[in-house]
């Protein structure tokens, strides 16, 4: 029988495992894929290995003495936040990966933290298969796009009541707690707790939507003529009518240029499945985020 150990990973061994995670995994930011030369190199074998150090909390899965599996992870304000977990290809399918999750656990439980979190890339198809497997759940992996904005029916900018500056905050905070309640409420107590801040983004313009003398949503759009982005939150029911589309029309009459494509988020799963079919008959496509969020509740 192989000795198994699980071990505090040293400086030298982490910048191994950094090295791999560059070269052999998705990067640990897409925007990593792009740093050439000396720069990654002093990336890779000086600010990343610190951090790990400094930052996570390591554990490696040594099977004869060779290290066979590892994990790395940080205390976020609700989550256990893993960083890296993977296993060696030759030592795959064993259990080694699962046996670092209950570690992942016992970290999480020791910081009395309430859920394991996650952030993945479309292109690791092993690594949501693995966190499937144990219960993680996605959020958000999806958006919207369209690459002809300018072909979205012009409409009249009804029902938009721009927001003033000490307005947004409270709107936003209002529909997208709103959105997660109808349509990813697992999510919502993690989302709020660590993400909420991140989403803001106070810069750009926002307008209450407004139907019947009621509000019924928010709409923020932000970006440069490249590409803008629309974050669209209001009562998952009224997908079913070409409303939304409407008012996302007439806001983007009010933009200063017509982007050259036009990316539409929403706060939950629910109301992007909701919103497929108006969507799809408009002309947008599925658009799959660079990284998502998985997640589990203790």
């Amino acid at each position: 029988m192989p000795n198994i150990e699980i071990v505090a990973p040293t400086r030298r061994e982490t910048r191994r495992v950094v090295g791999r995670e560059f070269v052999h995994l998705p990067p640990v930011d897409p925007a990593f894929a792009d740093v050439k030369g000396l720069r990654r190199l002093f990336m890779r074998h000086v600010i990343l290995p610190t951090n790990y150090m400094q930052l996570l909390q390591g554990a490696l899965l040594k099977v004869d003495g060779e290290t066979a599996a590892y994990l790395y992870a940080r205390s976020r304000p609700a989550a256990l936040r893993i960083d890296a977990l993977a296993t060696e290809p030759e030592h795959r399918r064993k259990g080694y990966a699962g046996r670092l999750l209950g570690e992942a656990r016992k970290w999480a439980v020791e910081r009395d933290l309430g859920w394991l979190s996650a952030h993945l890339t479309p292109e690791n198809e092993p690594g949501r298969t693995f966190f499937e497997k144990h219960g993680f759940r996605a959020y958000r992996p999806h958006g919207w796009r369209t690459e002809d904005p300018a072909g979205l029916p012009s409409a009249a900018a009804e029902g938009l009541r721009p927001l003033a500056p000490d307005e947004v905050r409270a709107a936003y905070a209002r529909w997208m707690a709103r959105e997660l309640e109808q349509g990813d409420a697992p999510a919502k107590p993690l989302v709020e707790a660590e993400y909420f801040e991140a989403a803001l983004y106070p810069r750009g313009r926002h307008w209450a939507l407004v139907q019947g003398g009621q509000e019924v949503g928010y709409l923020r759009l932000s970006g440069l003529r490249r590409g803008v982005t629309a974050f669209l939150a209001l009562e998952q029911g009224l997908w079913a009518s070409p409303q939304p589309l409407a008012w996302l029309a007439a806001a983007l009459a009010e933009w200063p240029f017509v982007p050259a494509r036009l990316l539409v988020d929403m706060a939950s799963g629910g109301h992007h499945a909701a919103a497929a079919p108006i969507m799809e008959a408009s002309g947008f496509e599925v658009n799959q985020r660079p990284r998502y969020l998985v997640f589990k509740r203790l």
